[in-house]
C-alpha cells in the first residue's frame, strides 16, 4: 500500500462512499420487494430504471475498491470487519429481493396456466341429459372454488 496518508485517505473515502451507496440501492430493493410483497407491480415496475442504473455504478464502485485490493489487506481488521458487514447486509437484501422476484414470476406464470385451463374447460363443457334423464354436465359436479397460491414465499 501507498503510506502516502493522501492515499490512505482517497482509499477510506472509497469505502465510504462504497459503503453509503450500498445503503441506498438497498433502501431500493427494499422498497421494490415491498412492492411486489403487496403486488403493487406497477410500482415495482417504476423502479427498474433506478434499479438498473444503481446496479452500474454498484459495479463500478464495488471495482474501484477490487482494484485497491493490495491496499485494503493493509487496513486494520476493524475497518476490513466492517466493509465486509456491510456487503453481506447488502447481499442478503439482495437475495432477498431476487427471491421475491422469483415468487411473483411463478405467481404470474401460474394464474397465467390457470386462466387459461378455466377458458379451455369453459369451452369444453357439455351440458345434457343423462340416462336417468336429469341434466348432467362434464364440469366438475363437485363445484369446489377455484383457488390460486399467490403468496408463493414472499
Amino acid at each position: 500500500m501507498d503510506s502516502n496518508p493522501a492515499t490512505k485517505h482517497k482509499l477510506h473515502e472509497d469505502i465510504a462512499d462504497v459503503t453509503h451507496f450500498m445503503e441506498q440501492f438497498a433502501l431500493l430493493l427494499k422498497a421494490e420487494t415491498q412492492a411486489l410483497r403487496a403486488a403493487k407491480f406497477e410500482d415495482a415496475k417504476q423502479m427498474q430504471p433506478q434499479k438498473q442504473e444503481m446496479a452500474r455504478q454498484y459495479k463500478k464502485r464495488i471495482q474501484r475498491l477490487v482494484d485497491r485490493k493490495d491496499d485494503i489487506a493493509t487496513l486494520p481488521q476493524d475497518d476490513k470487519e466492517k466493509l465486509v458487514a456491510a456487503r453481506l447486509k447488502f447481499s442478503e437484501i439482495l437475495a432477498e429481493n431476487l427471491r421475491v422476484i422469483e415468487a411473483a414470476r411463478k405467481t404470474g406464470r401460474r394464474l397465467v396456466e390457470k386462466i387459461i385451463s378455466s377458458a379451455r374447460d369453459s369451452v369444453s363443457q357439455k351440458t345434457g341429459y343423462g340416462a336417468t334423464g336429469k341434466i348432467q354436465s362434464t364440469a366438475d359436479s363437485r363445484g369446489a372454488p377455484v383457488s390460486i397460491r399467490l403468496n408463493d414465499t414472499f
